[in-house]
């Protein structure tokens, strides 16, 4: 995804089910295929609503950490600066003697070298035996939007633990938002001030799966051995994994097994050799095994993909009910902006219903969290899920570093996807700053005058809303961003 960051008010809420815990189980001691996503087993996750847990999953995470923290993270300084109270848990983790390895999404203005150099000095400078890292993110990707905590791992040098030597202390958590300071920039909210969930997860081959991926991306690996392999749709863990093949000396070039030239702003029907991942294929089965009757509940930031919102349409066609619930785009994005618009616009038309939350409104949530529930008919639990950082746009799916999770109740999820579906019902009852859409009621877009159309074709954005190109993987103190 080409996230340009938005007016983010966080308000604490009440009501909200947040903290639970699923069935619990120790993984297999095989690192093979069959064990690796634990789809067969029992849970092993919980899930928790922010803004309302104030990061506990992360928090708990770092702080108990004995060993290693590794993140793999889009943003951790935005152009609102880093979160102190973020980077403070990294800090206190370094001087318990643990160590620490971040790996952040290259360019974007915030995470330029001089920034992202400054911030590796101030965790380098921090007083502890623990020992730091601060990477550019895999140029495998055309973006790393993966938001995660791997804790205790790796071992001593750096290297992934298998499933059986992790040690009772190890978690990975799968959040959908960031840990970056929060908007707006003349008062930045917390990191965890938006309309999101952390994941945690015990399960060993999860962890260990996870852990693999990191180092892989980490080291600047090729895409040959880049893991995780040969995803299945069924599997626990859900990759937007976007390689197009080898990026040949991190440059912007774009042979035909590599990334369109229109870096960020992808053509909306983009099809390209060897994209690998399981998040398209999940979401799809998702949504096609919902029913005349079922509930399908979407949060989502972005709602440009053809092939979902498709989906969506002939879910609708059989009586599927579409709930969508999503923060107003705004005029600032105007490409994703529109195709936006004219999506949430075709879903209403065609009987689904859409929540708009008015973007910046006081006291009014920021919608950043990506998920889709499944809710049968006539019952009031839900009974599949996913959630995750991979937005309902072809460029997140298709080119981007993502990870989610894979809920259901066959493998245990009831008290997870009850927090899921809970936090939803809760955000789509209110009715203060939410324009609703409907079949009888489509109010006109706050943009420029629409038709029911999606773009095609790659589209150049106004003159300072350009992307600037990620920075070369590698160490930040040795990177220089690409020209």
């Amino acid at each position: 995804m080409l996230q340009l960051r938005h007016l983010r008010v966080a308000v604490p809420l009440t009501g909200l089910a947040l903290i639970v815990t699923a069935c619990s189980s120790a993984g297999t001691s095989s690192d093979s295929k069959a064990n690796a996503n634990s789809a067969g087993a029992a849970s092993g996750w919980t899930v928790e609503a922010e803004p309302d847990a104030k990061g506990a999953a992360v928090v708990n995470a770092i702080n108990t950490a004995t060993k290693t923290v590794d993140i793999p993270i889009y943003s951790i300084i935005s152009s609102s600066g880093e979160d102190a109270s973020f980077t403070s848990y990294l800090t206190a983790a370094k001087a318990r003697g643990v160590n620490i390895r971040v790996m952040m999404n290259g360019g974007y203005g915030h995470a330029s070298p001089t920034v992202a150099q400054a911030y590796l000095a101030k965790l380098k400078a921090a007083p502890g035996a623990g020992t730091v890292g601060v990477n550019y993110s895999s140029n495998n990707f055309s973006i790393t939007h993966q938001k995660s905590i791997i804790t205790d791992a790796a071992d001593a040098t750096g290297k992934p633990l298998s499933s059986d030597a992790l040690p009772s202390t190890a978690r990975l958590v799968v959040s959908t938002g960031n840990f970056s300071a929060g908007y707006p920039v003349s008062n930045p909210g917390p990191w965890y001030g938006a309309r999101d969930f952390e994941m945690t997860s015990t399960n060993p081959a999860d962890i260990a799966l996870a852990e693999q991926t990191f180092v892989s991306d980490f080291s600047c690996a090729p895409v040959n051995v880049i893991q995780p392999p040969n995803e299945q749709a069924t599997d626990r863990l859900i990759w937007s994994n976007g390689t197009t093949g080898p990026q040949a000396n991190s440059s912007l070039q774009t042979p035909a097994d590599n990334y369109p030239a229109s870096y960020g702003f992808y053509p909306q029907d983009a099809t390209y050799p060897s994209i690998k991942g399981n998040v398209r294929q999940m979401q799809a089965d998702l949504i096609n095994s919902a029913q005349s009757g079922d509930t399908l509940k979407i949060y989502n930031e972005e709602f440009t993909d053809p092939n979902s919102i498709a989906l969506l349409l002939s879910a609708i066609g059989r009586g599927v009910k579409v709930q969508v619930t999503m923060t107003a785009s705004t005029p600032s994005t105007p490409t994703k902006a529109n195709a936006t618009w004219d999506n949430q616009l075709k879903v209403a038309k065609a009987g689904g219903e859409v929540h708009l939350y008015t973007n910046g409104a006081p006291d009014t949530l920021y919608i950043h969290a990506k998920s889709i529930i499944l809710v049968p008919n006539g019952a009031t639990s839900a009974t599949a899920a996913y959630a995750g950082s991979t937005n309902l746009g072809a460029g997140s799916m298709n080119f981007n570093r993502e990870l989610g999770v894979n809920f259901n109740t066959s493998t245990g999820d009831e008290a997870a996807l009850n927090s899921l579906n809970n936090t939803f019902n809760e955000d789509w009852s209110r009715t203060q700053n939410v324009t609703v859409w409907n079949s009888s009621s489509q109010p006109v877009p706050p943009t420029v005058a629409l038709k029911d159309r999606i773009p095609t074709a790659a589209t150049t954005p106004p003159a300072g809303l350009q992307d600037t190109p990620p920075a070369k993987c590698g160490s930040v103190a040795a990177t220089a961003a690409k020209k």
